[in-house]
């Protein structure tokens, strides 16, 4: 046998192992890929989303929001309620002497206007959040 003969042999090998010949999942292209043994995790929520901020947890931000300004929750407006990234554990909002996870750190921004004044609140994807009076951007904005 040529060379030529045993390089196109072992791609024809090769092209048909990359198939997946005989594996179930491929007959339905829309059916996620899993391992073995793997089942999905329900989701425990299914709560509305504002926005990009979780109903439940910009009702917890406006009612802090309305404790804190003396202002009626359904008085306060909305500005801005947005999923973002944050550099790191701080928030976006580090206070001195705090160590913070230096980890991107997924979470939101919410941004109030309660009768005049801005309220800046950071969360994390967990549902903790906090009123940030330093003020500092998340990743790319």
């Amino acid at each position: 046998m040529t060379r030529t003969a045993v390089a196109l042999i072992a791609m024809i090998a090769l092209a048909a192992c990359a198939t997946g010949a005989g594996d179930p999942s491929d007959a339905d292209p829309s059916r996620p890929q899993q391992s073995p043994n793997v089942e999905p995790v329900p989701s425990s929520s299914e709560a509305p989303i504002t926005g990009e901020v979780p109903a439940d947890l910009l009702d917890r931000i406006l009612a802090d929001a309305a404790d804190r300004s003396s202002v009626a929750a359904d008085a306060i407006e909305v500005i801005r309620a947005e999923a973002v990234e944050w550099s790191d554990g701080s928030l976006g909002c580090p206070e001195p002497g705090i160590l913070y996870t230096q980890a991107i750190e997924p979470g939101y921004q919410v941004i109030l206007d309660a009768d005049g004044t801005e309220l800046d609140y950071r969360a994390t994807a967990n549902g903790t959040f906090r009123l940030c009076e330093s003020g500092g951007a998340p990743l790319g904005g």
